[in-house]
């Protein structure tokens, strides 16, 4: 039996000196064949060079090994969430001017309008043909020296400039108005000196604006202030000589959505004359607020009571009035719980059935 020598790493079959030539011819028979099948098997230099073009695909050579490609990308084991993060940091479309956009607002603020005078003797007024923003969105030079901001001067409505101090007869005056057509352009939801210059920014306009009602002339029964809104904190309602055909007292209800409340108006009403003790009352009343002690044909009430939202649905007033036929100042103060959004107030009588006969009420709202 032949000798089984073999290589140590593919275990090739060896020749062995204690073996007969005959069988060490077909171990290296079997050997040479080993190697062939094994050299087959593996690429040649040229397939793997292949390979390894096909792999790169031409990548530039900073570019074309694993370590120059885990480099550029800050060897950074989370490159794809970190990318996907920092997109996630980009303005939206919606949110940025395109490139139309932003030259148009470009253009638009460079809009420029001159104006040239010739200053008469030590002349310092200037009635400018076009406004001027502000002070800063003009530059205005005298015989073309430019000047700084503290040598002038311009009217609220921007169209009369100050000089300092006067200039000679002859000097040239420019005054070069900058971006002038963009002052209408700002939306509604812009507030600028313009605006609040020339009216349009409106108490109707702002979220909770200061609100003065048109006065109306009490007549009827009753006088009734509906819609108000539901910001309203402070609410004042304001008498300009009130009259009746009657003696009830004048008193005010407040009310909500389901409509005025009549019941559990607490406080005090005083009467405090020159001529007398101060008279007065405590009152629940089931008639709302009272604002004078008593009444009668004679008199015109003057004054005003303040309704305050102090907290939830409860309001609390207090309101000073006067006659106008004589002496007596009358002081009333108390609170009411609605239970829901004030939304309307009532001018009337005790009795709700006298007829109001002259004066004025307006509400102001805040």
């Amino acid at each position: 039996m032949p000798i089984d020598d073999r290589t140590a790493n593919r275990s090739y079959k060896l020749p062995a000196a204690g073996n007969f030539l005959g069988d060490d011819i077909t171990r290296l028979r079997d050997a040479l064949n080993a190697i062939d099948a094994d050299i087959f098997a593996r690429y040649t230099k040229g397939e793997v060079d292949q390979l390894i073009t096909s792999l790169i695909q031409g990548a530039p050579g900073a570019l074309d090994t694993l370590n120059e490609l885990a480099a550029a990308m800050g060897d950074d084991p989370n490159f794809a969430a970190t990318v996907t993060n920092l997109l996630a940091q980009k303005a939206n479309s919606a949110d940025v001017f395109s490139k139309a956009e932003s030259d148009a607002r470009y253009v638009q603020g460079q809009v420029q309008t001159e104006m040239v005078f010739i200053a008469t003797a030590n002349q310092s007024e200037f009635t400018l043909s076009t406004a001027v923003i502000n002070k800063p969105s003009a530059l205005v030079t005298i015989d073309g020296v430019v000047q700084p901001t503290s040598e002038y001067s311009l009217n609220m409505a921007g169209t009369a400039l100050t000089l300092s101090e006067g200039v000679p007869a002859g000097t040239i005056v420019r005054v070069l108005a900058l971006g002038v057509s963009s002052q209408g352009a700002p939306a509604d939801d812009t507030v600028t000196t313009p605006k609040l210059r020339n009216g349009s920014v409106t108490p109707a306009k702002l979220a909770q604006p200061l609100t003065l009602r048109t006065a109306v002339q009490a007549s009827g029964t009753a006088v009734d202030f509906t819609g108000i809104p539901s910001w309203a904190t402070k609410i004042t309602v304001i008498l300009n000589g009130l009259s009746t055909n009657g003696t009830s007292p004048i008193v005010i209800l407040l009310g909500t959505s389901a409509g005025l409340q009549s019941l559990a108006y607490t406080g005090s009403v005083f009467n405090e004359t020159t001529v007398a003790a101060p008279a007065g009352v405590n009152y629940p009343t089931n008639t709302g607020f009272p604002l004078v002690y008593t009444w009668d044909l004679y008199g015109r009430l003057i004054g005003h009571i303040d309704f305050i939202n102090i907290e939830s649905a409860i309001w609390v007033a207090s309101g000073q009035f006067a006659r106008d036929d004589g002496p007596g100042f009358h002081r009333t103060a108390g609170a009411k719980d609605l239970n829901g959004v004030l939304d309307r107030i009532r001018i009337t009588t005790v009795n709700g059935t006298d007829v109001f006969d002259y004066g004025g009420i307006n509400l102001l709202i805040q």
